[in-house]
């Protein structure tokens, strides 16, 4: 602390200097790597299916869908029109929240097929592979926190 006119002043260490070259590299398992692509194939899927779900509503010449006697139909598919994007930008990016909004895009899926079974073709084709897809992320995301190599 140095005094300057009635006040205190508190003195500051120089920082490091700046380190200028290679920094270490960051070293990842075969799971991780794994992860990574696996995150990313299931965002190409996502995003075929956000397209899926805006050609539902962009190519309905008659409003039959927006003159839908069901809110609950409405509201799923909007819902799905937006999170599948999310999702898919989400996961693309190997983000944490992406592999979040997926998991809820996934639960969306069993409380659609749960409520209107008609919403989505195949519910339980649809519903086989989320788990089938949320079991492999689990997998790989578990071995690849177990294997790193920081």
């Amino acid at each position: 602390m140095k005094k300057t006119s009635n006040r205190l002043v508190q003195t500051l260490a120089p920082m490091p200097p700046i380190s200028v070259g290679a920094r270490p590299r960051e070293t990842k398992s075969r799971f991780g790597t794994g992860l990574s692509v696996f995150m990313r194939c299931v965002a190409v899927l996502w995003i075929a299916e956000g397209l899926l779900q805006w050609t539902n509503v962009l190519t309905d010449p008659s409003g039959a869908i927006m003159s839908s006697d069901s809110p609950l139909h409405i509201a799923a598919l909007f819902f799905f029109c937006v999170l599948d994007f999310v999702a898919a930008v989400g996961l693309w990016l190997v983000a944490p929240w992406g592999a979040a909004v997926w998991m809820a895009t996934i639960l969306g899926h069993v409380v659609v097929v749960a409520l209107a079974p008609d919403f989505l073709p195949g519910p339980a084709a649809v519903i086989t592979s989320d788990v089938v897809l949320l079991s492999a992320y689990c997998a790989l995301a578990w071995w690849a926190a177990r294997n790193e190599t920081t």
